[in-house]
């Protein structure tokens, strides 16, 4: 990247890539408002994805993906907590660019550990759950169901403090103009951990995220989801109609009063 491109908002610059999905791309970036040396001069920079960020994205009011990211903005500023990534800044405006910069985390993913060892020790994963489910009660405090939990959604940073991440699918509880961009009908999340209300496109609640946060416990310690399928037909169907297989059956060493939460 070279010129402009280098560059959002005037004030953030590009260092390299770091991630890329459906809606947007994330950035190592350098804060040139933040003081040099301080712990926010390096930030991660989420961007909606440049390749479509053209005439369609930057004009348009009403387009799925800004109106997504405008969500996220005002999710991320809404959200304080040692669990979660600290927000320094963030924009939707019609004259730059729509992105959010975040504290650069250091770490791995869950998903990372559980291929790296696929039944994680028991007091690791009673120790992250413990930090998970700290994370989702200050987002449900503040009226925010994140609705995509997920292994890949939680890293484990240096020093050992959990972070639950994205809130890109998240939704506002109380957000009136919340239908504009998600609506019943439609289903959000990924169908290995999503709530049996989620499949049926009806109103999501901090209970889906606790049933999210029981699919991943119980990853974590057997390392395979409750259900799995190619199909999101059929995961669907398996979370809608069928009681998870017990925690003990794959794993005799669990205690029960874990296997019991998972």
């Amino acid at each position: 990247m070279t010129g402009t491109d280098d560059w959002v908002a005037g004030r953030f610059r590009l260092q390299s890539a770091i991630g890329k999905g459906n809606m947007g791309e994330v950035h190592r970036a350098e804060d040139m408002n933040a003081e040099e040396g301080s712990a926010d001069r390096i930030v991660a920079l989420k961007l909606i994805l440049r390749s479509r960020a053209g005439t369609s994205i930057e004009t348009s009011a009403d387009s799925e993906a800004r109106l997504r990211f405008e969500r996220e903005v005002r999710i991320m500023r809404r959200l304080s907590h040692p669990n979660l990534p600290r927000i320094v800044a963030g924009a939707v405006g019609s004259d730059v660019l729509p992105h959010i910069a975040m504290e650069l985390l250091d770490g791995e993913t869950l998903r990372d550990l559980v291929s790296e060892h696929p039944q994680l020790p028991i007091s690791w994963v009673a120790a992250l759950g413990a930090q998970i489910a700290d994370g989702l009660a200050a987002a449900h405090r503040a009226d925010v169901v994140h609705r995509d939990l997920k292994p890949s959604n939680v890293m484990v940073v240096r020093g050992g403090a959990v972070k639950v991440l994205d809130f890109g699918m998240g939704r506002i509880l109380d957000d009136a103009g919340a239908g504009k961009v998600t609506s019943t009908n439609v289903t959000v999340g990924t169908a290995r951990y999503m709530a049996p209300e989620q499949f049926l496109a009806a109103a999501v609640t901090a209970a889906a995220d606790l049933y999210a946060l029981g699919c991943v416990l119980f990853e974590l310690l057997t390392g395979v989801p409750p259900f799995s399928s190619e199909s999101s037909y059929e995961l669907g169907q398996k979370h809608l109609h069928e009681s998870a297989p017990s925690v003990l059956l794959l794993r005799s060493d669990v205690p029960a009063v874990l296997g019991r939460v998972s």
